[in-house]
This record gives structure tokens, sequence and C-alpha cells, in this order.
């Protein structure tokens, strides 16, 4: 980080005492959702009624904004249908008028429109409270007016889970295509307008899909008379991506930094060669590479595959005995894994679905020192090189041997030596790797050595990602991508940020 460059981001102050709010779920409906999440107050936070103008309305706010989301989509458990002009309405009236109100019974009638009316998911009905009380400043209004009538492709829908995004583009008027199959859901999307064009194709690893690809996003530019993105939150198409976007000359990584994000053996030798810290690890391409990645690691030791995704293939081993049957049998779930909606899936042998995980990727497995230590994710936005926000979250301990997620908390807790040098190793690794503009994931650990670097991710991250910038620091990563995608005016450093809120949520394994 150069001099002279005030940190885009806040830590709380001292966790104090944390005032539990009520519980909520907020990422989805909740018939199709594992996670839940839960708002806190800051100890050193002004809990008393106070309101903000908007367009010359007054909207109250009582504590914070996850507080109240939070509230008001507890106990509501409705059809993922959108939310409608009047239900908006109704909610805006309501946070506008209960000024004397308890939250309780502000929520309790605000949720119970929501219920009776099946038209809102905890998701729509969260993104909406947000809205209303942490409203859009100016300044990232004018640089969302930046891109407004841009045309931009998008290379797989993702699941319907990812919706939230398209709707949010919408609102950004962008006129969006999507290139996805015949199979896809968002097909309906054209239907409701949410989108302009969809494109029914099969995508499979880059070298098949490249040509096609190209002609389809010709053909987008010569019928909409412009071309001014083409983006991907699905991490399988990165690299496609890059390579369109190099033949479109229009905004995006190049195709070597993102292969160097997705292979993790390149990751390492990347950062490495920059003198950043990197664990021991080895790169087992064949069976009797096993015990020479063993002698070489130690142990207690990871293996996971150099091009996986969503944990699959993870997994601690601790003596050359389970490291080879842990090889043998990573091998055979990457040769049954599916690739369904551009995301890595864990498949069944004989299963039809997807595609076949082995023409995407390269099946050789990494094997690395494990690393002790509490773990975070750092989430960046590049703008020309340089990092111009910064947030992180504290990662609960996972579930070994498999790594699986239990829940996180935001902002991180960690002592603020530990916070300032794991976000200054999660930059410069992104810089390391060559990536210049967008919104990336990075996992990390401070180990008792120190602060390690798990992986880069060269796109948004899943599940409450999205939704825990927005509550915590009112940064919407999907608006800050799809600027920079559409050569829009990135956002500007802001000194000390401070958090809206505390949030924590957990995983049910």
């Amino acid at each position: 980080m150069q001099k002279g460059h005030q940190r885009p981001m806040a830590h709380s102050k001292s966790p104090g005492t944390l005032t539990p709010g009520s519980w909520g779920n907020a990422f989805g409906s909740l018939s199709h959702s594992f996670s839940n999440i839960c708002a806190f107050s800051l100890g050193s936070q002004d809990s008393s009624w106070c309101t903000v103008e908007r367009k010359e309305r007054q909207f109250s706010r009582h504590g914070s904004t996850a507080e109240i989301a939070s509230l008001v989509v507890s106990n509501v458990a409705c059809s993922p249908n959108y939310l409608g002009e009047d239900l908006a309405s109704f909610i805006r009236d309501e946070l506008s008028s209960k000024h004397s109100a308890s939250r309780a019974s502000l929520c309790s009638t605000v949720s119970g429109e929501l219920v009776g009316s099946k038209r809102a998911s905890v998701a729509e009905a969260t993104a909406l409270i947000v809205s209303e009380l942490n409203p859009t400043t100016q300044v990232d209004l004018r640089r969302q007016a930046t891109v407004a009538g841009r045309v931009v492709v998008f290379l797989t829908a993702g699941y319907e889970g990812k919706r939230f995004i398209f709707e949010i583009a919408r609102k950004m008027n962008l006129r969006v295509v999507i290139i996805d199959s015949q199979e896809s859901w968002s097909q309906q999307l054209l239907e409701e307008g949410v989108i302009e064009k969809f494109i029914p194709m099969e995508i499979t690893d880059m070298d098949l899909s490249y040509l096609p690809c190209v002609e389809a996003i010709q053909g987008v530019k010569e019928n909409f008379g412009q071309l001014d993105g083409i983006v991907s939150f699905a991490e399988l198409a990165q690299q496609l991506v890059a390579k369109l976007c190099d033949h479109f000359q229009v905004p995006g990584n190049s195709l070597q930094s993102v292969n160097a994000a997705r292979d993790k053996y390149q990751s390492r030798d990347a950062w490495e060669t920059a003198g950043l810290p990197t664990p021991k690890h080895y790169l087992i391409k064949e069976e009797e590479h096993i015990p020479l990645a063993g002698e070489h690691v130690g142990f207690p030791a990871v293996i996971k595959p150099i091009f996986g995704a969503a944990s699959i293939g993870v997994v601690r081993v601790d003596s050359m005995e389970q490291l080879h049957t842990q090889v043998m049998k990573v091998r055979q779930q990457l040769l049954s894994a599916r690739v369904i909606n551009g995301a890595l899936q864990e498949g069944i042998i004989g299963d039809d679905e997807g595609c076949d995980a082995a023409a995407w990727i390269d099946l050789s497995i990494m094997m690395e020192q494990y690393l002790d230590g509490p773990e975070v994710d750092v989430d960046i936005i590049m703008a020309d090189g340089e990092s111009v926000y910064e947030a992180m979250a504290d990662n609960w301990p996972t579930i070994e041997p498999y790594f699986n997620e239990t829940g996180s908390n935001c902002p991180s807790i960690l002592p603020q030596y530990q916070q300032d040098e794991l976000r200054d190793l999660a930059v410069a690794s992104v810089k390391a790797l060559g990536l210049t503009m967008g919104v990336f994931h990075v996992e990390g650990k401070y180990t008792t050595h120190g602060p390690r670097i798990i992986e880069v991710n060269c796109r948004m991250g899943g599940g409450p990602v999205h939704l825990i910038n927005q509550l915590v620091w009112g940064v919407d990563l999907v608006v800050e991508q799809m600027i920079l995608s559409c050569g829009g005016e990135p956002r500007e450093r802001s000194p000390n940020m401070e958090p809206l809120c505390n949030i924590a949520e957990y995983s049910m394994n």
C-alpha cells in the first residue's frame, strides 16, 4: 500500500458488549437456505431513534441497519417472487410512520404483511429494508449513472440464488444479455423484463466455448450497436471471460493473471516469486509423486485440487498412509464431479446432470503445509491496479478433515495488528497474480508464523458475502463489479469507514 493512502475500511474499536438482535434468515427463502444470520448492535453505537433524509422524506432508523433488517425478516417464509411496488411502498410507509413504535411492533407489522402477501423472499425483504435505511449516496448514484444504458454480457447465470445480481443490474439500467444453457433457470428473466436477451448455448471448457461465444457476442454487439462489458460471477467461467474481454477490448483482467489465480500451484509460485510468505507445497500429478510430496511438505498437511471450487476435495492428512488414501479418493471425487450452472459440484458416478468436470479442470492435486490459526475472508475491490476497498470477516473454525464451514462474523475481532498484516498480504497477493480490476474474495489465516494466504478467488464471494458487505459497510459488491466491468467510474478510497453494525452468521452442516 502506498504511503499517504488511508484504508477504505474500519475495524470495530473494541468488541465490548454485543447486544444480540433477533435471529432472521437473510439468505433466501427458508425452505432453500442452510444459513442464518444474527445482527448485533455495536456497544458504542447510539441506539436512539434518528432519521436520515432521502428525497425530502424521513425514514426512521433504530439502532443498526442489520438489527432492523433482521427483525423485519425474522419468521418470514415466503415464496421468492418479486416484491412489487405496492409492497415496497407499504414497507417504506411503515418505516417512515412508526417513529414512536417499538422495533418489535414495527417489524411484527411488516413481517405479518410479508407473510400474508406471499410475495417476498427473505433476501428481497432484507435488501429493500437496507436500501431504505441506508440510502445510496449521491456520489454512488452518480457513478452508477455513468454506466446506465451500457450493454453487458454475462457468461452463465449461475444457480437461481444469484438472481439478485441481475435484478441489481436492471436497477442500474444496464442492458443485460445472458449466455447459458437451454435448461438454465435464467431464461425466465427475459420473460420478466429483467434482461434484454438470452442466448442458449452450452458453455463447456474454454477451448471449445471460445469461438461460439465470440460469434454470439459479436452478434450482440451488432444488434445492440455497442458492447461495454463481459462478466461472470461463476468461478469456472472466469478464464473464458478474461479471454473474451481481451478479444473485444472491454475492461477485464488478463488471461495469464486469471490462470494464475485459478491454479493454486501457480498462485503459490507467483507469491514466492514476489517474496510473499507462502506455505511449503508440492504438485501431485502422478501416483509416484505422493511419497515425494509427503517428504517435502511433512505432516500435518492439506491436499486440494489445483483447479477446485466449493472446497471439493480439500482434506487434511496426518500421515503418509492417509495421504495416499485421500489422494486416490479425491481423484475419484473429481472424476465424478459435475459442472452445473458454471459451478463445480460433487457428483454421483453415472449421473448425467451437468457437464463432466474433467473437461473443465486439471485433475492434478496439490499438497501443502497445514495452516493453523484463525481464518479470515478479505473482500477486495481493485481499480487501475490499486485496492480501493478491503473488508475482513472472521471465519469460525471449520469441521475437519473436510473443512466444512460453520459460520463467520464481520467486522473482524482479531487484534488490530493481525488485521492489518492480513489485509496487506491479501492485497499484495492479488497484485502478485497480476489482477488489476474487479471484486476479489481472498481467504487467509493468521498462523503461529504470521499471515498466510490460502487462495484468491477472482470474483465476488458466494453465500452471504454480498449481503454482509452491504449490511456492515454499505458497499454493494455487485454494483462495484458492474461499474468496473462496464468501464464506469471506480469508487474512491474512503478513509476510516465505520461499520454500520456487527453481524454473525452460522451454517448448518
